[in-house]
């Protein structure tokens, strides 16, 4: 069976997701929308389609380095898609507000591990964008996209912790195929996809597989609702690794929903 993820109009798709940021902008009574630039494809091709939504002089970018991860191409990419765009960039280090959140806990016995402070690291960056937003009448646009959501590949009220999610319902395999479209800068498009949480890490290292086979294995289980055997024989893997797949679905679907909430008027458990 072909798993087939092409878009079939990526003209189409990007006018509707501009469409679909002014709308959302327009409605909240914004003006301008707010994108977090970490060098990378996801965050390039949201602030492109919201270039095309609202144009450049609507657009507020910034990139969010921590001095002790962050590699200096991640930067300059930041700056570069920014120029690319023409649009704004700020550049907002983080290494010293989460060193000193570390240096209190550390005090405290908190000390947390390196996952820890990863999410931590993306809550702190959370924070900034609401704080640009603020100043600047802006809606905070995700980055995500649909692969990221589905397995819970992100931080709840971190880099989830937004107003839009102009991706969510495509694929990363997709957005590659849009931001070459879009003509993004090769560079970027070609680039390892990373968190940036630690030195070193890869969104594929950490998945355990690339994204190609993870889309066309969510594309079976998800969409088309296919067994763990049937959704193997398509992709062509074994069943242990689809079944992986199909219990980080389940295992994160909190991270999709808002948080449970009992009802007190009605009897038994709500």
């Amino acid at each position: 069976m072909d798993v087939d993820l092409t878009l079939p109009d990526p003209t189409d798709t990007a006018e509707k997701i501009a469409q679909f940021i002014r709308t959302h902008v327009d409605s909240a009574g914004r003006t301008r929308a707010v994108v977090a630039l970490s060098g990378g494809i996801d965050s390039a091709l949201t602030a492109a389609l919201a270039v095309q939504a609202l144009g450049p002089d609507n657009v507020v970018t910034h990139t969010l380095p921590d001095g002790q991860i962050t590699p200096q191409r991640d930067i300059d990419d930041a700056h570069h898609m920014a120029e690319f765009l023409n649009v704004r960039c700020r550049e907002i280090a983080i290494g010293a507000p989460l060193a000193s959140l570390q240096s209190t806990l550390d005090a405290s016995g908190l000390a947390g591990d390196a996952d820890a402070w990863g999410n931590a690291k993306a809550r702190l960056r959370m924070i900034v964008n609401y704080l640009v937003a603020h100043a600047e009448d802006g809606l905070v646009l995700g980055t995500g996209n649909k692969s990221e959501i589905l397995v819970g590949y992100y931080t709840k009220y971190g880099d989830a912790g937004v107003d839009l999610l102009p991706m969510g319902k495509i694929y990363k395999t997709q957005v590659q195929e849009l931001a070459r479209h879009l003509r993004l800068p090769e560079r970027i498009i070609e680039k390892a996809p990373s968190a940036g949480l630690w030195e070193g890490q890869t969104d594929e290292a950490e998945l355990g597989m690339p994204y190609d086979r993870l889309d066309r294995a969510l594309v079976c289980l998800q969409d088309r609702g296919m067994s763990v055997e049937e959704t193997a024989k398509a992709v062509g893997t074994d069943q242990a690794e689809v079944r992986r797949i199909a219990d980080m679905i389940r295992a994160n679907e909190h991270k999709r929903a808002m948080p449970p909430m009992p009802n007190p008027h009605t009897s038994g458990q709500a």
